[in-house]
């Protein structure tokens, strides 16, 4: 009876000692920190695309009314500086540029003009008529003859190019149709006149 109490105390006290120490550990463990609370990451909100500008369409600018392109006849009078009046088309040939002085041989350099007045007396079909002019210089006789060679060169020259001759019609009339005076009011010299009264004129028919 004895030794069964010393036995059941022993092990009270075992076990009171193991629970002491248990508790001690216990409460010598550092303390744990918890874990922090995880924050969620914020995604920032898209930006916007921008839309590129549209550049606003352009416009062409209206064409002059100069740079309508001619039909070929308006093209070719304008080019040779035709006259329209009421008997038809008359272009001018300069006699200084034309011809030499006292000459009635075509100059080499007139070609691509005659070669234009061609185009136009081939497009137009009508009847031509050239007439040679002289200023008040020298022998009237002469300046008659110089002006119906002159005359007759130009109609060779379109003749050259395809014109039929039947077509051409020729005059010389020498200082007796002068387009300005030959001379100033006072009597002198008009040098500018008579260059203007030198001339070859072409006349192509309206009919």
């Amino acid at each position: 009876m004895l030794v069964s109490q010393r036995i059941c105390m022993s092990a009270a006290l075992s076990a009171l000692v193991i629970s002491l120490t248990a508790s001690a550990q216990q409460a010598a463990a550092p303390a744990v920190p918890s874990a922090p609370a995880v924050v969620p990451a914020v995604t920032p909100a898209a930006t916007p695309a921008v839309a590129p500008a549209v550049a606003p369409a352009t416009v062409p600018a209206a064409a002059p009314a100069d740079a309508v392109p001619l039909d070929p006849v308006a093209k070719l009078k304008k080019d040779l500086s035709a006259i329209e009046s009421d008997k038809g088309t008359t272009i001018n040939l300069s006699g200084d540029l034309t011809f030499d002085f006292n000459q009635a041989n075509v100059r080499t350099e007139v070609g691509p003009t005659l070669t234009k007045l061609a185009d136009l007396v081939r497009k137009s079909k009508k009847t031509v008529t050239i007439s040679g002019h002289t200023d008040t210089q020298g022998n009237a006789e002469y300046n008659k003859k110089l002006s119906e060679l002159r005359a007759g060169a130009v109609k060779a020259a379109l003749v050259q190019r395809g014109i039929l001759a039947s077509r051409i019609k020729t005059a010389g009339y020498g200082a007796d149709q002068p387009k300005t005076a030959n001379a100033n009011p006072d009597g002198t010299d008009n040098p500018k006149g008579r260059e203007v009264n030198r001339r070859v004129e072409v006349l192509i028919a309206k009919k």
